[in-house]
């Protein structure tokens, strides 16, 4: 009995795989219209595949633009992608299905299809590629007149052919079809993997460069390795189409970037390449908070609440006066604080921010946050902000609020501090020096131009 059962699981075995190959589910990425080498017009990542980008412009006269206007109606374009099954005698009639995608035209009466990934298990089954493309429009207001549907309800049939589209009919209005200018056959990709980032550069299908980093949040992002061919003019070249992207994706926010200027010299040496100015020099110091001297004064802390809500924005505001990291020009207390909250994102926690007093007098405030170390797993502390009010600076109380504030991350039970400041702040840097903190990074701020 036990023979019958393992002979019958080993045919089943055996169907599965060979429909497998059948219906191109399985085996290497295969490329349509291989035979005239535009292997390279496609660009594979994971379980999908990247088609061409192309776009598709139309002829609008001015009759055509006012008739629309006067129907209320905008040109959209639909792409519909289905090609021939390989397997032709195996499968349902109809060919393959790749989905459809749709684009609004532009103010140049441009539709631009890209950014449209297909799974590769469905690319494999593909013999050809014969895009139908269908110009159609969407109303904002009544239906239009049945004449004005018959003149813009069209069709266009693409085939990619040797680098280029080879035809395209059933015109009607379409001026011209053609693939987008992309930095001809070269590709950057950038993605996500949680707070990672990515960017690549592909050229022929090939991944010839990229950069790695960890996104704080939107505004900060950490740059930590940029890797190419190790070829001066070849990484100059790959460096500046990586860094164009990277470019436009931090001007979107205002994002600054920073690096390890001490770590390795290529992420500095690609960051410096493009539109980006140095603004800041930083200095960070850790302290495994195992042999923390006591504290001398009388310090307290008082956490934010709804009754010192407006005390410490007040205070905060003052206290960052004369920071030279900090711009408050045309910023109201409140302004900043909702400005600073945002830039700092998820590592604001109300229930970590402080008011600071000396002997019951209000000094400053003491903002403080933990994390656990992704890698280590260990509990870490940090000080988002310290200050004092101008009173009670350059009299050794910054010092004692600095050691104060490791001692309460200490009892919040971390196990190390990670804190920095930037390298014009000489009296700063003597308290890190003052309560044994070492140095571990020199980082470098820079800012879109």
């Amino acid at each position: 009995m036990f023979q019958y059962i393992a002979l019958l699981l080993l045919a089943l075995i055996f169907i599965v795989v060979l429909l497998s190959v059948i219906f191109g589910y399985f085996g290497g990425f295969q490329r349509p219209n291989d035979r005239k080498n535009i292997s390279h017009l496609f660009v594979e990542k994971g379980g999908n595949v990247l088609m061409p980008p192309f776009e598709l412009e139309l002829q609008l006269s001015d009759q055509d633009q006012q008739k629309l206007k006067d129907n209320g109606l905008t040109i959209s374009t639909t792409l519909s992608m289905e090609g021939p099954h390989k397997y032709r005698f195996f499968a349902r009639p109809g060919g393959v299905s790749l989905g459809t995608h749709k684009v609004d035209l532009n103010k140049e009466n441009v539709a631009i299809f890209d950014d449209i990934w297909i799974p590769k298990r469905v690319f494999n089954r593909v013999e050809d590629y014969d895009f139908h493309v269908q110009v159609d429009f969407k109303t904002h207001s009544d239906p239009p007149d049945e004449d004005l549907e018959d003149g813009w309800r069209m069709a266009t049939y693409i085939s990619f052919w040797d680098s280029h589209i080879s035809k395209a009919y059933g015109k009607r209005h379409v001026k011209k079809v053609g693939f987008k200018d992309v930095l001809s056959d070269v590709y950057i990709e950038a993605f996500d993997h949680g707070q990672l980032y990515e960017y690549r550069h592909w050229k022929q299908s090939k991944k010839n460069a990229y950069i790695k980093g960890r996104k704080v949040n939107d505004f900060v992002w950490w740059l930590h390795q940029y890797s190419g061919v190790g070829k001066e003019e070849l990484d100059k070249t790959f460096a500046k189409a990586i860094h164009k992207r990277f470019y436009e994706d931090c001007k979107e926010n205002d994002t600054k970037v920073l690096v390890n200027l001490l770590g390795t010299h290529q992420a500095q040496w690609f960051i410096e390449r493009g539109e980006f100015a140095l603004i800041h020099t930083n200095f960070v110091f850790e302290n495994d908070l195992k042999n923390l001297e006591e504290v001398t004064m009388d310090l307290t802390l008082k956490k934010l609440d709804e009754q010192n809500q407006a005390l410490f924005t007040e205070t905060y505001y003052e206290a960052s006066k004369g920071d030279p990291k900090i711009d408050l020009e045309g910023l109201s207390p409140q302004q900043f604080l909702d400005k600073d909250k945002q830039e700092i994102g998820e590592a604001w926690d109300d229930e970590l921010v402080h008011l600071a007093y000396l002997n019951d007098k209000l000094i400053g405030v003491l903002n403080l946050r933990t994390e656990i170390h992704p890698q280590t797993k260990m509990k870490e502390g940090a000080i988002n902000y310290i200050g004092l009010l101008a009173t009670y600076r350059n009299k050794g109380i910054g010092q004692q609020l600095h050691l104060f504030a490791l001692h309460q991350l200490k009892a919040l039970g971390c196990e190390n501090y990670f804190g920095g400041t930037e390298a014009e702040n000489a009296s700063m840097l003597k308290v890190f020096e003052k309560n044994q903190c070492r140095l571990v990074e020199k980082q470098g701020e820079y800012k879109v131009v």
